[in-house]
């Protein structure tokens, strides 16, 4: 699955930073080995997509954690790098909560 984030705003970063929130959001597991954040043009700045569905209490529940500790942990990174991960933190969760 590809998490998209706005194409400036994620091309403004550096590839450190770029692996900085990927590994941040499968440390929270809420991507796997094999998804991407990947740039898109149609993405608003500040913002992310992903299909929403409904979910099960339990699954979001673990979905809604594992994308609170990811937008903590975006919080340590600066500059535009932070507000990109915790976009993409939200797109991950909504990914997260689509599978459940």
């Amino acid at each position: 699955m590809n998490i998209k984030v706005n194409a400036a705003e994620w091309n403004s970063l550096s590839q450190e930073q770029q692996n900085q929130i990927s590994a941040i959001l499968r440390n929270a597991q809420l991507i796997e080995v094999n998804d991407r954040v990947v740039p898109d043009a149609s993405v608003a700045a500040g913002t992310s997509s992903v299909p929403a569905a409904p979910a099960g209490l339990f699954c979001k529940l673990a979905c809604d954690t594992a994308e609170a500790a990811a937008v903590v942990a975006c919080g340590l990174l600066t500059g535009p790098a932070s507000g990109i991960c915790i976009a993409a933190a939200h797109a991950a969760g909504e990914f997260c909560r689509s599978k459940c």
